[in-house]
């Protein structure tokens, strides 16, 4: 059973300029709206942008 989150609490709420950046194949079918600050969770990280030159 999953465990809804109240908006105030989850990553894409308090860290809306980082989940923007949410690696989409990395975390299956989780999102950023699932974790919390704190829940201790791991994800399968951030999409990185490089820059050359």
């Amino acid at each position: 059973m999953m465990t809804v989150l109240q908006a105030k609490y989850n990553f894409l709420t308090n860290f809306p300029d980082v989940a923007k950046y949410w690696h989409p194949t990395k975390n299956g079918v989780n999102r950023p709206e699932e974790y919390t600050l704190g829940s201790g969770e791991k994800s399968g990280g951030c999409v990185t942008k490089t820059m050359n030159g």
